[in-house]
């Protein structure tokens, strides 16, 4: 660790006992070695949660500016206050990145603007490089898949900012429109994408559809923008911000470079809400390689452990599952789940000749060293395309129909459990009734 960095945690340690949660939980003095900061205690999204709205805040409160925060499945709300000077800081790290926002572009935002950070984020990085910003936001009834489509057409968007599971339904809407993506919408120069896990199949999904590339960026809603991707999408951690940390299974150390692990950040410029080896959930790998841009550090981020699935032991995560699934036909939606000691992949059928060789299983199993099992399901089993061409006036809720914000899975792993725990229902409930776990 250089004196620099030494400097600017102790200086974050000394500000983060302005909270009520650290002020008798950080020592009162300064730490002198990396090995002295790594006997500090972690600092979980539980400790948040259980601390919100104020057991963070660090300054007073009309330097408080802006307030979010995110849902949790334990229950209760995760909650990050941001100065002026911070959410403007936010915005030119996002700037820092290879999206190049400029003049001439018009940036439709599709993220969710409600108590989230990232198009918040995102709006403000665009406006401050004089872009023009389209707000659409999501998970709402305003701006359906179809209204989207027409504004991309009519408006001549040029940046796509979006999570990749949507810019690939925004995708499915228009073909079903009757529009040819790859020429109908030839202003689109790029799409920017975060708020989950950014597979590299997922990545050349996208790509292949659009015709256009995919910046990325990883960010939290505690601490703001994490990681950027520069202009050669290589994604790169701030760690003139951050101090990051890779640990193995028990917490204990940190794991060896190239090896997957837990991702703690501690912040060494937030004032408002400093965070102290902060576990964020999720898996993380750090890559020691020069980028052409100049940087020699990237970090890939593997997706988050809920999202993984669990063989006797063995963790399958959101990479590796759209690894295994890509050398199957899948031309859309999917499920992964547990099933006899393996993997099974519930497949939508789109064509009548998909077939699941007993070669493909073969080779999955021997280089995969699991059991796999595939089952077809009928299209629109997993997501419902008729939800995809609604209109915003059409829009109703009916007894028997359940719409929820966390579906479809276009191209991600749930358990069994958390389905039913969702309450997730499909216009063919004959779905679970073909197979039991």
């Amino acid at each position: 660790m250089n004196e620099n960095v030494l400097k600017k945690l102790n200086e974050t340690l000394t500000q983060s006992r302005k909270s009520h949660f650290n002020k008798n939980r950080i020592p009162d003095r300064k730490i002198v070695s990396i090995e002295e900061f790594k006997r500090l205690p972690f600092t979980t999204k539980d400790d948040i949660i259980n601390n919100s709205p104020n057991g963070f805040v660090c300054v007073p409160k009309k330097e408080l500016y802006q307030y979010h925060d995110t849902f949790s499945f334990s229950g209760g709300s995760s909650v990050s206050w941001f100065t002026k000077s911070e959410l403007i800081e936010c915005a030119k790290k996002i700037n820092s990145g290879g999206i190049g926002f400029n003049e001439d572009d018009r940036v439709l935002v599709r993220f969710p603007y409600a108590l989230s950070t990232t198009a918040h984020f995102t709006h403000i990085a665009a406006q401050m490089k004089n872009a023009c910003v389209i707000p659409t936001s999501s998970k709402n009834n305003i701006t359906p898949f179809t209204r989207i489509v027409y504004m991309m057409k009519k408006l001549d968007v040029t940046v796509l900012a979006t999570m990749p599971i949507q810019a690939l339904l925004i995708a499915e809407t228009a073909q079903m429109m009757g529009y040819n993506i790859k020429s109908d919408f030839t202003a689109l120069r790029a799409i920017y994408t975060a708020g989950e896990a950014l597979t590299p199949t997922m990545r050349k999904s996208i790509e292949r559809m659009w015709g256009v590339p995919i910046y990325d960026y990883f960010s939290t809603t505690e601490v703001g923008p994490v990681m950027i991707e520069c202009e050669h999408r290589n994604t790169h951690p701030l760690d003139e911000n951050f101090l990051f940390e890779v640990l193995d299974e028990n917490l204990d150390k940190e794991v060896e470079a190239g090896k997957t692990g837990a991702l703690a950040i501690t912040t060494l410029n937030k004032k408002a809400t400093p965070l102290i080896r902060y576990l964020t959930g999720d898996r993380a790998r750090i890559l020691y390689k020069e980028c052409a841009c100049g940087r020699k550090i990237s970090m890939e981020i593997e997706g988050r452990k809920r999202d993984s699935v669990i063989v006797e032991d063995r963790e399958f995560d959101v990479w590796i599952l759209e690894e295994m699934v890509s050398y199957l036909p899948v031309n859309g939606m999917w499920l992964s789940i547990p099933y006899r000691n393996g993997i099974k992949f519930l497949i939508e059928k789109h064509a009548d000749d998909d077939e699941v060789t007993e070669e493909m299983i073969k080779w999955l199993e021997e280089n995969y060293r699991v059991p796999v099992f595939v089952d077809f399901v009928e299209k629109g089993s997993l997501h419902s395309r008729y939800e995809l061409l609604k209109k915003e006036n059409e829009f109703k809720y009916k007894d028997n129909e359940f719409y929820m914000e966390y579906m479809p899975y276009y191209s991600k792993s749930i358990s069994c459990a958390e389905l039913f725990n969702k309450k997730i229902l499909y216009r063919t409930n004959i779905l679970f009734q073909k197979w039991k776990v």
